[in-house]
């Protein structure tokens, strides 16, 4: 029969198909240059012979089935359109005998797959579809192109190109392989035409492989290869075993005794093995449900009636147990996840999960796709099955418009004039085509109506559009093209101004935190349109569909992407006002980071080094995991929120006082009173998102009632969801595996019960995750709120926790503290945001008088001030005591005497003043009523980097009591006591003594000179002499760990270096008693008449809270002044 065959372009074809085949199967431009043929050609050349005559050339003509790639056609195929014509018209033709089949068989029609099909296929042929599409789907970097090289017999350790940028690309590539299943086929006979099942071995189906490759970073997200899927397809799902991941790998048994070791060695080895094997049980369970359930999830939401074929590429090294463990629980979590779920696809497969050796052939791969179609015959019926006219008439507009008009985008509009059928039928036939994967159409159904309008015939052209958008640099791409477009006037003069909602929540960074920036991608629908106009390709394709329908606006197709993106969940809508009504803005989640545990070390700790500030943390318990898409939800409700409450206020002042770091940054200050502020203004200072994280930065503004100065506090809020095997998760000793934990946590100030960090956005961030859970309708779900001191104090994965409900019960009781299983007193109002008046009595009430009245105590409190011989004036006012009368010690408060501002000048003595000294002003034992400035004083011991407090000695006396303000005290001549201790011990002062006992609760005493105006006198008017009394108890003690640092991740050399000019207190003792300015160093005291410490600080949110150095370090300090003054002697 082959040498009946008379046509030249048949003997043509068959050279192809020889070079082809010497090629090993690669078509390629050389070998259609040898032989001055195209790809059609041998199609069609291929369409007259019959499968049955010589099977070796029907493969070798099928491996050169034309592409939707391929090079525009030669005109030599309108010489086989001639012969076909001669052949009908003559009965004597010499393809008589190849076209005419025996006499049984006469009536048989002429059966021509679809890929073969062109525009010269005449209609009493039947067609049926031999493609099948095949998605490799998996995280970056799992080999999936590793996999594609097999199934196409290509060398696996061929080196193919590797993605080195950010940009995506979609490689489609033809397999075909003999499958072997039932085939419906239309048999005619004399009088009808019947459908029979008819089974054809060495039938062969095409299979369209698309691999996806998306970037170093970008496209890591499920959702941007999901914009490819389709219906009616294949997915394989690989996963790489997690074997690079170090958490995931078990320790193994020592295996050995050894004559040190015990019995009690081995069951402590035994423990710690068996937890450290669970962790990494939890880390492989992780791996699994972030980077293959996803996809599974991804796959159900986007495509119907579809397989998935899990694959295990078991890489080298990895013995048969561990790889047998590994797929097991793969399979185990697989089955678990789509039991019961109606929608997720069918998990096709012998084993589920395939395991295939890295090394392997792909034989088993292939086994495996061809036995699935083989057994799953109902899921891939659209393989084998008649294809309607319309699908051929369709097919053939598009690969014409393609190639010979250069269309990358059509209408569909243009594609029913051009097949002239109705536009149901063509409809119809272009989600056939996609599903298949000869082009990408995403119409049909309950879609968005601007989807059916477009049919994408590259899906190189839709990557391109992709790439545009989906890039690492976007917030830089976003500015460079911004500034670039607005120069331009040949772009119809059209301003492009950045969205509101970036310029709120990313903007606020800008000189507040050097070297930090926010990442949140947000984009505008104008900011997409603009940076696919900037492109000369998308703009060509947008003005060539406009022309062609004069009715379709210019910016139509950016609109169909814009749309497509949407649909595919590459953008996010944000429901929030916008400047028009077809503005749009959305989260990008595609551009999320992923949140290593590197990353959540080092943006996130729960511990603090300042007293003065608290973090609170609310979760809620996932007892039965969490979706995929939980925390794109949650952080898509958080940005609408948060962009709502900072618009909420009026624009903040300019002139701002930030609240600093270290509280002794303030010279005159740092005790002072607060009155009730009221809030002006909130400032989005920060936003940073992670694919399961977020935390924002937010200052809370307010105006000072008794200055009117503009101050600001800031809050951070943190938001995670995290699982057991977590750093970051809270009480994961009561979790198992499968658990998840959602965290809120927040970091502020804990005055006034954390007034300021619940109404700075805390409060917010809470009711907004809130409402985000009741939306998401989770069962077996549980909130709890985590102790606060168990949080500072201890490791947050041994922290106590309390039923939300429960606490919420007790604080609507009237309870005012909760006790945790630790121990911990918590204030119920600081953990339920339930801040109270100042009108109400704060703190608890003392009806006990303590057994030492002021009057005993006043004659040892002392005023000290230092003095500048050059001003001849006082420049700072304090409180102290004396500590030993004898050597004539007396301690008060460092910042009164040291520049405590964090800095280069921090710890300065006299703050820098070159001729000062201190004056010592005690109250006379007659007529004892007002101090007078009698003694002047040195510097003996200090350690202003762990406390605040300092030791003088006296060293001189006036001749004379100064009064009044001091002021003459340069003027008075002075009696000198250094190295005379009998001249103190005549001066007969008086001294309190120091304890380290104190409980919590007890009732106490400050004693001090205020300083903050009384009466008409306004503050630092002038030196108040007259001793007053602060009653209040002591709240908490406060102890940072001897590992705590508020960032883990910094060496010692660098924690050294970042606390070298800072102040960073070793403990502290939180009192509540309101204190004023000038009661600095003051003593405060107890019952007995002991003092438990000095006042540092009052806090700067509640006036009613102070901070006390306590004596167990003043003790230490006094010591250290002892020593020195005896080395002096």
């Amino acid at each position: 029969q082959q040498q009946q065959l008379q046509a030249p372009s048949i003997q043509q074809a068959s050279l192809v198909g020889n070079a082809v085949y010497e090629q090993n199967g690669e078509i390629s431009t050389r070998s259609m240059a040898d032989t001055d043929l195209v790809y059609e050609e041998c199609a069609v050349a291929a369409a007259y012979i019959e499968a049955e005559a010589d099977d070796k050339l029907d493969d070798v003509l099928y491996s050169t089935t034309p592409r939707i790639d391929a090079p525009k056609v030669d005109p030599l195929h309108e010489h086989l359109a001639e012969a076909c014509r001669e052949e009908e018209s003559s009965e004597h033709d010499s393809y008589s005998s190849l076209m005419h089949s025996p006499p049984q068989m006469a009536t048989k029609p002429q059966q021509i797959p679809l890929s073969r099909t062109t525009s010269l296929s005449t209609d009493d042929q039947e067609v049926y579809n031999d493609t099948l599409k095949l998605f490799m789907v998996g995280a970056p970097g799992v080999g999936k192109s590793t996999l594609v090289r097999k199934l196409r017999h290509k060398s696996p350790h061929k080196k193919g190109r590797r993605c080195t940028s950010d940009r995506m690309s979609v490689s489609v590539h033809d397999w075909t392989a003999a499958v072997g299943i039932e085939q419906q086929q239309t048999v005619p006979t004399t009088s009808n035409s019947t459908t029979a099942m008819l089974k054809d071995d060495n039938r062969k189906v095409r299979f369209s492989v698309w691999d996806i490759n998306e970037g170093i970073t970008s496209g890591t997200h499920p959702a941007t290869q999901s914009v490819f899927f389709s219906s009616d397809s294949m997915y394989v799902l690989v996963w790489d075993m997690a074997w690079y991941n170090q958490k995931t790998h078990r320790q193994r048994s020592r295996g050995y005794y050894s004559e040190d070791s015990s019995d009690d060695d081995d069951d402590q080895d035994d423990y710690v093995l068996e937890e450290s094997n669970r962790q990494a049980d939890l880390a492989l369970e992780t791996d699994i449900q972030e980077r293959v359930l996803k996809w599974v999830d991804q796959i159900a939401s986007t495509c119907s009636n579809c397989a998935v074929l899990p694959v295990a590429n078991i890489p080298e090294g990895m013995d048969e147990f561990e790889a047998q463990r590994r797929c097991s629980m793969m399979q185990a979590l697989l089955m678990q996840h789509v039991q019961g779920n109606t929608k997720s696809p069918k998990l096709v497969g012998d084993d589920v999960v395939l395991q295939i050796r890295v090394n392997s052939d792909g034989d088993e791969l292939e086994e495996a796709v061809l036995s699935a179609i083989r057994q799953e015959q109902t899921l891939f019926s659209h393989v084998g099955s008649p294809v309607p006219r319309a699908v051929v008439e369709v097919l053939n507009t598009a690969r014409r418009l393609k190639k010979e008009e250069g269309h990358r985008v059509v209408l569909v509009e243009q594609i029913v004039v051009e097949v002239g059928l109705p536009l149901e039928e063509v409809t119809e036939a272009l989600r056939f085509l996609s599903n298949v994967g000869e082009l990408l159409y995403f119409g049909g159904g309950s879609k968005s109506k601007l989807l059916s309008q477009y049919v994408v015939l590259s899906h190189k052209w839709l990557v391109s559009a992709l790439s545009c958008i989906l890039r690492n640099d976007l917030k830089r791409e976003l500015a460079d093209v911004r500034l670039f477009m607005n120069m331009q006037g040949e772009y119809g003069g059209k301003q492009y101004i950045e969205d509101d909602v970036s310029r709120t929540l990313l903007k606020g960074c800008n000189n507040f935190n050097k070297g930090s920036n926010s990442h949140c991608p947000i984009l505008s629908s104008s900011d997409a349109a603009m940076l696919w106009a900037e492109r000369d390709f998308m703009r060509a394709a947008a003005n060539r569909t406009a022309e062609i329908n004069p009715n379709t606006e210019s910016d139509s197709m950016f609109k169909y992407l814009e749309e497509l993106l949407v649909f595919s969940g590459i953008l996010l809508p944000l429901n929030v006002p916008t400047e028009t009504k077809e503005q749009r803005v959305f989260f990008v989640p595609s551009l999320v980071p992923q949140a290593t545990p590197e990353i959540e070390q080092n943006v996130w700790t729960y511990k603090s080094n300042e007293s003065y500030l608290t973090t609170l943390c609310h979760s809620w318990l996932l007892r039965d995991g969490a979706p995929s898409n939980m925390m794109e939800s949650i952080t898509v409700s958080l940005i609408e929120d948060l962009y709502e409450f900072a618009k909420c206020v009026r624009p903040a002042p300019k002139a701002i006082h930030r609240a600093k770091t270290y509280p002794m940054d303030a010279s005159r200050s740092d005790v002072s009173s607060t009155q009730e502020e009221t809030i002006e203004s909130i400032k989005i200072r920060q936003v940073m998102c992670w694919d399961s994280s977020f935390l924002v930065t937010i200052g809370y503004i307010y105006q000072n009632s008794k200055t009117g100065e503009y101050r600001e506090s800031t809050a951070e809020v943190y938001v995670a969801l995290v699982d057991q095997a977590s750093n970051q998760c809270v009480a994961s000793s009561a979790m198992h595996g499968g658990m998840k934990r959602l965290i809120v946590c927040g970091k502020g100030q804990i005055g006034h019960h954390g007034r300021k960090l619940w109404k700075g956005g805390y409060g917010l961030v809470l009711d907004s995750i809130k409402a985000s859970m009741a939306n998401l309708a989770m069962v077996n779900v549980d909130r709890q709120v985590v102790c606060p001191d168990c949080l500072a104090q201890s490791h947050p994965s041994m922290a106590s926790t309390w039923s939300w409900d429960d606490v919420r019960a007790e604080n609507e009781r009237g309870y005012s503290s909760v006790v945790c299983m630790r121990g911990h007193r918590i204030e119920t109002n600081l953990v339920c945001g339930t801040c109270k008046s100042r009108d109400e009595p704060n703190g608890i009430h003392h009806s006990i008088a303590p057994r030492v009245p002021v009057s005993s105590l006043s004659g040892s409190v002392v005023v000290v001030a230092l003095w500048d011989e050059d001003s001849q004036s006082i420049q700072q006012v304090g409180s102290g005591f004396v500590v030993d009368r004898k050597q004539g010690l007396i301690v008060t408060a460092a910042h009164t005497l040291f520049d405590m501002r964090k800095g280069k000048h921090f710890g300065r003595a006299y703050h820098g003043l070159k001729n000062a000294k201190a004056l010592i002003g005690v109250i006379p034992t007659i007529d004892g009523t007002a101090a007078v400035f009698r003694y002047s004083a040195e510097i003996v011991a200090h350690d202003v980097s762990n406390m605040d407090a300092c030791v003088l000695r006296i060293v001189s006396k006036f001749e004379h009591d100064v009064s009044c303000d001091g002021d003459e005290c340069g003027h008075e001549p002075e009696i000198l006591f250094k190295d005379n201790a009998s001249a103190l011990e005549g001066e007969d002062l008086q001294q309190l003594k120091l304890t380290k006992r104190f409980v919590l609760e007890e009732a106490i005493r400050v004693l001090g000179f205020n300083q903050g105006g009384e009466g008409l006198l306004q503050e630092g008017s002038h030196v108040n002499r007259y001793i007053d009394v602060a009653r209040g108890y002591v709240c908490k003690t406060y102890k940072p760990l001897p590992d705590d640092s508020s960032d883990s991740s910094l060496s010692s050399g660098q924690m050294e270096l970042l606390t070298k000019n800072a102040y960073i207190p070793r403990e502290e003792i939180v009192a509540m008693c309101p204190t004023i300015n000038g009661h600095s160093g003051g003593p405060c005291v107890n019952g007995e008449g002991r003092v438990i410490g000095i006042v540092s600080r009052a806090d700067s949110t509640d006036s009613q809270r102070c901070y006390l150095v306590p004596s167990s370090e003043l003790k230490k300090l006094v010591a250290k002044a002892k020593k020195g003054c005896l080395q002096s002697r």
